[in-house]
């Protein structure tokens, strides 16, 4: 344990600092922002093949050998990808900002999104979904006992996943969150009673749906804080959201463990489900509800709000 937690703890900390430059510097990657959201796309594509695909195949490589040598393929394929992004030839605008210290970038990054009402929107929708779904995921294991089932509901998130990142990008404005929102409502509020007396396989299409909300605010939403936040202050906006988020995780783990211990597994899941129920309020609060990222005469790609139908 005292050379596995320098590691957990590394490896968190390099993990946060390649999120951030990714998403900081795939706007200068993309070039022409009309492809900004396709590209979001593909790489959740992406991430949701190997989230599906990845314990397979993991599986099946301890089943030829040892988990050692798995975590050694594992530790060889990031440098395999090191090796490619070493081939990222696009430059790369520097800052003109003189430097900082840390607690002045990480107050300016708070101030913006505090300021905007979009990102102030996002990173409440952001925290209410990563909040209930951290409590749902930790209480599934309680409230199915049978291995199976808890297997074929997460495979059903898995699937959910997948088709948000595919479908996504073709439906590029807010309206779309706002829906998709409204329509997690009756799933989340089923998640409670999964098992009984809802059966497990509408269960699973439940935590589908939801997956999929979380999969499509992925794409879309990040497309979204990427439009509206000046390229100097990407970096420090998206450290500022990270932070929430992380936040409302751990939180909505630990609010689950605390009402499951008082009230049961089926009430720490009921009351995750309550809080995904509302994630669609932030939305309508916002001008996201009427926003979408379109192309402008320059050839880039703006969030522009629009009137909405009588």
């Amino acid at each position: 344990m005292a050379q596995l937690w320098p590691v957990v703890f590394l490896t968190g900390v390099a993990t946060v600092f390649f999120d951030l430059a990714a998403q900081s510097h795939l706007p200068d990657l993309v070039g022409d922002r009309r492809r900004l959201i396709a590209a979001n796309g593909r790489l959740a594509t992406v991430d949701q093949l190997a989230l599906i695909g990845g314990p397979v195949l993991a599986g099946w490589l301890i089943g030829l050998s040892t988990a050692s040598v798995v975590l050694i393929a594992t530790a060889c394929g990031y440098l395999w990808s090191a090796l490619w992004i070493r081939r990222i030839e696009c430059p790369e605008p520097r800052p003109a900002v003189t430097r900082r210290s840390l607690v002045a970038e990480m107050r300016d990054g708070l101030s913006f999104v505090r300021r905007d009402r979009t990102l102030r929107a996002i990173a409440a929708a952001g925290a209410l979904v990563n909040f209930a779904t951290s409590g749902i995921v930790a209480m599934l294991p309680l409230v199915l006992a049978d291995e199976r089932d808890l297997s074929l509901l997460l495979s059903a998130g898995g699937v959910g996943g997948l088709l948000a990142a595919l479908i996504a990008r073709r439906f590029p404005g807010g309206r779309p969150v706002l829906a998709i929102g409204l329509a997690i409502v009756p799933a989340a509020l089923l998640l409670p009673f999964a098992g009984r007396p809802v059966p497990v396989p509408l269960a699973a299409l439940a935590w589908a749906v939801v997956i999929f909300k979380v999969g499509f605010d992925a794409v879309v939403l990040m497309s979204f804080r990427q439009m509206v936040t000046p390229p100097a202050l990407l970096g420090r906006v998206s450290g500022t959201l990270r932070v929430i988020f992380s936040g409302a995780l751990t939180l909505g783990a630990g609010t689950a463990g605390l009402v499951g211990a008082h009230a049961g597994p089926r009430a720490a899941v009921g009351v995750a489900g309550i809080a995904l129920a509302v994630v669609w309020v932030p939305i309508l609060r916002s001008p996201l509800r009427a926003a979408r990222l379109h192309g402008g005469r320059d050839g880039g790609m703006r969030a522009q709000a629009v009137p909405e139908a009588p």
